[in-house]
This record gives structure tokens, C-alpha cells and sequence, in this order.
């Protein structure tokens, strides 16, 4: 100690950075140097002090900050950075994976296809209209409908289906649905069984189950769900191939000729609209059925290149 207290006595002697000074300018004694008395050595324990006095020179932030310890904040912090952009990676990767992974059917016009996706699925899909199959593994188990169709799950099946067809989502486990969706609207309706319906625009809290025979047409504008008896048997007629009319009004008769044969079919005479026709045909072709019309009722059917008329 008395080497150092020397050195000391001949700074102040020289008269440049009087200690007592410097030590009073810093706030330092020689116990914040944290010499140790029994082993110092003077020359060191000077360089020491020196170094002590430039860093009490810069900012009490600066010294702060530049003697903390941060890796054992940064560490974990870089961590978990480093595993959410992975995360983030990962879920685009898989994204984008999944997304490719879609096996997709299209059918033309006048066409119609019976497509068995797996062992309990079979959608039959009408004219216009296209599905998308994710094939990540899950084959089947969401499908994305546009246009018309048949869906039929066996009584085997263990696991539910999600058909999403525009904003909606059908839900079913067993039993079979039709559904068809437009611009304006989507209607589904049960054949057998049951489905969840509901809009993806709500909760899903506001799902629906319909049953056999029930009709929900979810009109697209005013995400407004309306349920119905289905009395029309004929709605599956591109399906089944079928067509029944029981005592029923010839103007819905000529409704549905419309609708089936895409053919306008009008009806002039107020009188001859509230006229029943009863008939069942299979696979028919138009003639067929206007000629079974115009058998049964006192009417003439004519047409003029774009519509048939009846009077």
C-alpha cells in the first residue's frame, strides 16, 4: 500500500489529475476499485485506478448497460424469435403444400359425372359444375363444391364430411344431400339422414340441422338462412333421371320443363295454368313429355326458335 500512496504523492507533486480531485470529481475510493491490500501490486493496482477513472468518465447509463449482463435475456429472446419465424415458416410451407395438393374434377356442359371419392363418398356432380379435393392426407373429409350436387355417405361411415360450397358449410356423417349454389343464393336439401348447415359469415354456433325432406336456401346478400318442406320431387331429376308429376298444376309443370330442359316453356292462357297433370316419365326427352301434355289436356304447344308456348 505505501508503493502505491508514493505514486500517489508524486502525482500530486507533478501537479496533473490530483488524485484527492479525481477521487472526489468520480465519487471513488479505493474500496470501489476492490483492490486487495495483501497481494496488490503497485503498478498494477495503478493501471487499475487509471482504468477505473475512464470508466466513471462515460454516462451512469452508459455503464449501466455496458456492464449488465445480457445473455441470459438474450438468449432465450433470440430463441424464441429464431422458433417463430420457423413457426411462421413452417405453417407457409405447409400452407402452400396443401394448397397445390388438390385434385380437382370439372364438368362440362350437357355433362354429368359420378365420382366415388373414397370407400363411404359418392358425389355426383350436374352440368356446369366443378369439386375440390385436398390430398394431404385427409382425402375427402373437406371438399369445395360449385354448382350442383348429389352427396352420399354409407351408414359405415365413422367420420363427418365438410362440403364447403360458397359461404356455406354441409356437414354430414351418413345419409345423403343434394346442394347447389349460384351467384345469389346456396339451397341444400336432405334426401336421408341429416346435415349441419350453417354460414361462414356467422358463428358457427348458429348451425342448423336439417332432416329428411328439409330445404335450407341461404340467400347470399342478406346472410338470412330460410328452412322448408322440399314438396318438389322432381328436384333430383338430373340425378335419378326421373320425373313425377302428381295432380299437379300445369304451370309448375312448365317450371320445371324450364329448369331441366333449359328450354323456356310458356304458359298464355290464365285458366289452362290451374290445370293438373298427372304423369311419371324416366330419361324422357322434351317431345316426350309435351306430347303426354298435350294427349292428356285440350291445349296446343308450338314454338318459335326460343320458347315453347301452351294454349
Amino acid at each position: 500500500m505505501k508503493k502505491i500512496f508514493n505514486i500517489f504523492h508524486s502525482i500530486r507533486e507533478t501537479k496533473i489529475n490530483p488524485v484527492d480531485d479525481i477521487l472526489a470529481d468520480h465519487n471513488l475510493n479505493y474500496i470501489e476499485l476492490d483492490f486487495n491490500p495483501s497481494e496488490i501490486d503497485a503498478i498494477n493496482a495503478y493501471e487499475r485506478f487509471n482504468k477505473a477513472l475512464n470508466l466513471t468518465e462515460k454516462p451512469e447509463f452508459e455503464n449501466l448497460v455496458s456492464s449488465f449482463n445480457w445473455k441470459p435475456i438474450l438468449k432465450p429472446l433470440y430463441t424464441a424469435i429464431l422458433t417463430s419465424i420457423l413457426i411462421v415458416a413452417i405453417l407457409y410451407i405447409n400452407r402452400e403444400t396443401e394448397e397445390e395438393k388438390f385434385a380437382e374434377v370439372i364438368v362440362e356442359k350437357g355433362e354429368k359425372i359420378k365420382l366415388n371419392v373414397d370407400d363411404n363418398l359418392v358425389v355426383w356432380l350436374n352440368s356446369e359444375s366443378s369439386i375440390r379435393i385436398p390430398m394431404n392426407g385427409k382425402v375427402g373429409k373437406k371438399i369445395y363444391l360449385q354448382g350442383e350436387a348429389y352427396i352420399e355417405v354409407s351408414n359405415t361411415n365413422k367420420s363427418n364430411y365438410s362440403v364447403i360450397t360458397g359461404q356455406t358449410i354441409s356437414t354430414i356423417k351418413n345419409g345423403a344431400f343434394y346442394i347447389k349454389s349460384s351467384e345469389s343464393h346456396v339451397i341444400a336439401t336432405v334426401s336421408e339422414g341429416e346435415i349441419d348447415f350453417y354460414n361462414t359469415k356467422l358463428p358457427k354456433s348458429t348451425s342448423l340441422t336439417l332432416y329428411k325432406d328439409e330445404k335450407a336456401t341461404l340467400y347470399n346478400e342478406l346472410d338470412f338462412i330460410a328452412v322448408e318442406t322440399e314438396n318438389n320431387t322432381n328436384y333430383l331429376y338430373w340425378h335419378t333421371g326421373e320425373l313425377k308429376f302428381e295432380n299437379t298444376p300445369l304451370n309448375e309443370v312448365a317450371i320445371a320443363l324450364t329448369e331441366y330442359f333449359e328450354i323456356p316453356v310458356h304458359i298464355e292462357n290464365v285458366e289452362l295454368k290451374k290445370v293438373h297433370f298427372s304423369a311419371s316419365f324416366t330419361n324422357p326427352e322434351i317431345d316426350d313429355i309435351l306430347d303426354k301434355i298435350q294427349s292428356t289436356i285440350n291445349c296446343q304447344i308450338a314454338g318459335d326458335g326460343s320458347k315453347l308456348l301452351i294454349n
